[in-house]
């Protein structure tokens, strides 16, 4: 069950109708979407499957409107975004010596028409379409800059992966763990009184004077 999880990304692209039927289910299931690398690590000791992230990708074509579908976007810096336009797969090699049918040019505006509907439906910027249409098959793909990814909304959050409440407020004592160890200085406090641990936690939004310096705080 995959609906509420975080989805890594990396794909050069693939087929119009495919790459929006997946952003669409996407956002049914209400995931996170991060364009990145997963590499499969060993079973921890209690069997369960770990993998580590790497924020070195390419997302290309119509992986960026893939992404777009997440319910909660994230572009890491490291990414790179790529985009061009959609053309017919049998002439992608040599596009400008291919010839075209009738239906090939019917194909090409509506799978158009539909990136531009998915785009504003999936709350994107319009520019996200824009920019890709003006690229043509025997161009480079243009690399979106990290300004142009914010822009185009393509990145929501700053981080796929927040901190619970229970891993911010477990090591000062506010809320009991519900397994695993709290260690401070080597040592194992989960089961210590919250007043013999060497922490403290403070709300800022609720308890600090913005007025105020931090000394002034601290000793207000």
């Amino acid at each position: 069950d995959v609906a509420g999880k975080v989805i890594v990304l990396e794909s050069p692209g693939g087929a119009v109708d495919a790459g929006l039927a997946l952003g669409r289910a996407f956002r049914r299931l209400n995931v996170t979407v991060t364009v990145g690398q997963t590499v499969m690590l060993p079973p921890d000791a209690s069997g369960e499957q770990r993998a580590s992230y790497s924020p070195k990708a390419i997302c290309a074509s119509m992986c960026p409107f893939v992404l777009l579908g997440g319910a909660r976007r994230h572009v890491p810096p490291e990414a790179r975004i790529l985009v061009h336009q959609i053309w017919p797969g049998a002439a992608r090699a040599d596009s400008t010596a291919a010839i075209y049918a009738a239906q090939h040019v019917a194909g090409l505006l509506r799978a158009t028409s539909e990136i531009a509907r998915y785009t504003v439906d999936m709350g994107g910027e319009i520019e996200l379409f824009d920019l890709s249409m003006r690229i043509p098959p025997w161009e480079d793909l243009r690399v979106l800059t990290n300004i142009e990814v914010q822009r185009t909304r393509l990145n929501t959050i700053d981080t796929p992966f927040p901190s619970s409440d229970t891993e911010v407020s477990a090591p000062p004592g506010v809320l009991p763990p519900t397994g695993g160890q709290i260690v401070i200085g080597g040592e194992d406090m989960a089961l210590t009184p919250p007043n013999k641990r060497p922490t403290n936690m403070v709300f800022q939004s609720y308890a600090v004077f913005p007025h105020m310096t931090v000394a002034d705080n601290v000793a207000y």
